[in-house]
């Protein structure tokens, strides 16, 4: 058994909330100085995720609080060397707490609506959607060290030959992800859609490469990219997912039906969160070298993934719910009622994990803890 948090309580207000219970077993080249080669992969942006240290799992009561309440943002957050990492898309920044106090410690402006970001473990990648409309920096690098923007990135990569601008990679950038000693940036409403490989360092641009009808997440393992993929941008009801080759080349189409969302990679594998349209939610867990699918049955809704411990956690939109997975046995250890726990975000989609299992929540703009 694992102590799970469950429970009803009155709410008044912002502040703190704690409930308790138990359940059985069911995450421009650069303008400035470029960072030097992370050469780390994007599986470290949540934390260690060996699979061995699962000690967090056996938890007391969660308690929740608000850490910054605002409007517009989008859901991506990242946990980075005892940071945690928000971006805020109404303000044109990146927010920054510190994962051991909770305290906020920064406000770092970026370019026009930061829509996602990214780590090697040493630097943190944002992508601004709105940089051709303003004329800025697609890529912006923040070196947590000092918790600035030290180097930006624009497009030199030209003339994919149909886009009637010649200018096929600034266009509304949704989706950023480092593998090994490239940056794949995701642009899916390009006239062909696509991505574009940055490398790690030097921030020069490689050949820009097709990716499907639209693509949105990504994640990868060695020289294999997994994208998952609207069949038109718009039709989030019928998504498939593309294996091919970081040159481009497709391996494999699969066809999954419903909604896809967040993509993380967790060692040898690739998880992707998977809201079927007349089932309840499950987990994705695709091996690309083969493109073998293990199922993880999840609550309905399933839309953030985050990692961290050998723990993979998941928030489930349509239940109000966020659960947690051994990612070695599929296990459920942990199931959060949000309903109950904190009904202010029971719309929780984005979610970081720290190692010591403190759980951070992004729900209609509203930024959030939920703590032992």
């Amino acid at each position: 058994m694992f102590a799970v948090v469950v429970g009803i309580f009155g709410l008044s207000g912002c502040g703190t909330h704690s409930a308790t219970g138990t359940a059985g077993n069911g995450d421009s080249a650069a303008n400035a100085s470029a960072p030097q080669d992370g050469g780390a992969t994007d599986a470290a942006t949540d934390g260690a995720t060996s699979g061995a240290d699962l000690s967090i799992i056996v938890t007391g009561p969660r308690t929740w609080s608000q850490l910054l309440a605002y409007t517009d943002a989008l859901h991506a957050m990242k946990y980075v060397g005892g940071f945690v990492y928000a971006v805020d898309s109404a303000a044109d920044s990146v927010e920054v707490w510190n994962a051991s106090t909770h305290a906020h410690v920064t406000t770092i402006p970026v370019g026009h609506v930061p829509g996602d970001l990214a780590t090697d473990g040493t630097y943190l990648y944002v992508a601004n959607m709105l940089a051709r409309e303003f004329g800025d920096d697609y890529l912006s690098v923040i070196d947590p060290a000092s918790q600035t923007v030290i180097a930006t990135s624009q497009v030199t990569e030209l003339d994919w030959g149909n886009d009637p601008d010649n200018d096929p990679v600034t266009n509304f950038p949704t989706n950023v992800t480092v593998l090994g000693h490239e940056i794949y940036v995701v642009f899916p409403a390009n006239a062909v859609p696509g991505l574009i490989p940055v490398a790690v360092g030097s921030l020069d641009e490689d050949t820009y490469q097709a990716a499907g009808s639209a693509p949105a997440n990504l994640a990868g393992i060695g020289d294999l990219l997994v994208i998952t993929n609207l069949k038109a941008l718009g039709n989030f009801t019928d998504d498939d997912i593309r294996i091919q080759r970081t040159d481009g080349t497709l391996l494999q189409t699969l066809e999954t039906g419903g909604k896809l969302h967040d993509a993380i990679t967790i060692e040898d594998r690739v998880w992707v969160a998977h809201a079927p349209l007349s089932a309840p939610g499950d987990l994705l867990v695709i091996d690309p070298t083969t493109g073998d699918i293990e199922h993880v049955a999840t609550a309905a809704g399933t839309y953030g993934l985050a990692s961290s411990g050998g723990l993979i956690y998941v928030t489930c939109t349509d239940a109000a719910r966020v659960q947690t997975f051994d990612t070695k046995t599929h296990t459920l250890v942990e199931d959060v009622d949000l309903a109950a726990v904190a009904p202010m975000v029971v719309n929780a989609r984005g979610i970081s994990a720290a190692p010591n299992g403190d759980i951070y929540l992004e729900s209609d703009g509203m930024i959030s803890l939920l703590s032992h």
